[in-house]
């Protein structure tokens, strides 16, 4: 248990140190963090502060002006839960009052702080994952340290966006009561903390909802000892999925009660409408993004930004999307596919600079690093291969960041094939999981979008070199006996 703590430690500091450097560097640019992640996406707070003053779910008026009284539909109640938790706790307040515009307080220092002290405790729990794994101390404190240190984690705190190192945090909670179902001294108990954690992480993220039953059809393989002398592992997912289920119910029927739609988020169906599909015509036939969106909106009926965005305008978004995809379905599952790409190769780092330097206002300017006019997957998918390669030869950062994550891909997509027993069931499940997640974010696959995927990633890699490693050595040891007997046999002779 000291080692975990070890991992906790050294992952909260090296978190901390990169908040207080983005501090330091912002502070030189005359901004600040609150500026920065004001820049992003900055409806959760809001949000938390609702609950907290009024006992809603819903945006103040004055942060997503819209002339209907809609309740927040669109973001599910798990992050913001998390940030009013933060504020109640450490008495922070979630705004300064008596400002116009409204500007966050100290508060939102302390959830920085806290979402430090999550991904710090996350790696902790990936380096029990990986020891349960039979990993050796070393490469379990390397996965572990390296998912704290990946560039797209450790920069989330920064502009508080927690959503995805919430949603991991449960999700790496939950692998661990998975694969240890099978020893547990209580499984029931387990197995209802398996279901509790999935369906908390799927109130924090929407997607987790189809990754949560990936990992839940899984329980069984990881429940039983031999195949299938038992219906005890059967009884143990329906278990979980009881408490899976029960998790989300009250959430489903707020939706439908207030809504008249029983669906845990109107995240969907506004997405494919409002980027997915222009964002294809733009690739298609060449059309402008924001002119086929603008379209779009239009006929849907709607001109309300927030009312858009909710659940009064799904079952036209619906009617929409059908009919698109019964007339693009094979050219839109090509796109679909190709822009899975960035998925596995974007680069963090190019993310940080960009935000960076648009915060600045243009002064972080770093030759090595690219701009938003320099993005390398869309000089490929229109075919510039040339300007491409000089992409890559030039911002050379992100180039090496891109061979590490293919490598990393590589080693954990090898994984099922280099392990076996209880590792060849995580492997397998990771691969499962990220092919999932990877079709899931598709065609906006930032890099943060990858994080769900990480725990998976880093310890699968870690189990196939640890594999790799051990046949190398046992191949040299082998060798070497065989030299030793074939040299003390012609001594003889």
């Amino acid at each position: 248990m000291s080692e975990t703590y070890k991992v906790i430690g050294v992952v909260f500091v090296l978190q901390l140190a990169f908040l207080a450097g983005s501090a330091v560097l912002l502070a030189h640019y005359g901004e600040s963090l609150y500026q920065l992640a004001s820049g992003q996406d900055s409806e959760y707070i809001p949000l938390a502060h609702t609950m907290l003053e009024k006992g809603t779910f819903e945006l103040p008026p004055r942060y997503f002006p819209t002339s209907l009284p809609v309740p927040e539909s669109f973001r599910t109640p798990g992050y913001p839960a998390f940030v009013a938790l933060v504020f109640s706790l450490s008495g922070g307040s979630s705004f300064v009052p008596g400002i116009d515009p409204p500007q966050w307080g100290d508060g939102f220092y302390i959830l920085l702080v806290a979402l430090c002290a999550l991904s710090a405790i996350t790696s902790g729990l990936i380096y029990l994952i990986a020891r349960r794994l039979a990993l050796s101390p070393l490469f379990a404190l390397s996965a572990g340290v390296l998912f704290g240190m990946s560039p797209a984690v450790i920069f989330l705190p920064v502009t508080a966006l927690g959503s995805d190192v919430l949603y991991v945090f449960f999700l790496a909670a939950a692998l661990l009561f998975l694969i240890t179902l099978r020893e547990a001294r209580h499984p029931w108990w387990s197995a209802s903390a398996l279901g509790l954690l999935l369906g908390l992480g799927t109130l924090t993220k929407p997607v987790g909802l189809y990754l949560s039953l990936i990992i839940l059809v899984s329980l069984p393989f990881f429940a039983m000892h031999a195949w299938p002398r038992t219906r005890r592992p059967f009884l143990l997912l329906a278990v979980s999925l009881a408490v899976f289920a029960a998790t989300l119910l009250p959430w489903y029927i707020r939706n439908a009660y207030v809504f008249g739609h029983f669906g845990l988020s109107s995240v969907p169906a506004h997405t494919i409408a409002h980027l997915h599909i222009p964002m294809f015509l733009s690739w298609y036939q060449g059309a402008d993004e924001n002119t086929e969106e603008a379209k779009l909106m239009a006929a849907v009926g709607g001109g309300d930004p927030y009312a858009l965005r909710s659940f009064l305008y799904t079952d036209k978004f619906k009617e929409i999307e059908l009919g698109f995809f019964h007339t693009y379905l094979f050219p839109y599952a090509l796109f679909h596919t190709l822009k899975m790409g960035t998925f596995f190769l974007a680069s963090g780092m190019n993310v940080q600079y960009v935000v960076f330097n648009i915060e600045s206002g243009g002064g972080f300017n770093l030759p090595f690093f690219p701009t938003t006019e320099h993005n390398l997957a869309s000089l490929l998918y229109s075919g510039n291969f040339i300007a491409a390669l000089q992409n890559l030869a030039q911002f050379w950062p992100a180039t090496i960041e891109r061979l590490v994550w293919f490598i990393l891909f590589a080693l954990a997509f090898a994984a099922p094939f280099l392990t076996t027993g209880h590792a060849r069931k995580f492997a397998i499940l990771g691969v499962v999981f990220t092919i999932t997640l990877a079709a899931l974010a598709s065609p906006i696959a930032q890099p943060r979008y990858r994080i769900p995927a990480e725990p998976f990633i880093w310890i699968s890699a870690a189990l196939a070199l640890s594999s790799i490693i051990s046949s190398a050595r046992r191949s040299g040891m082998g060798t070497g006996t065989n030299a030793s007997q074939h040299f003390e046999a012609t001594l003889q002779a």
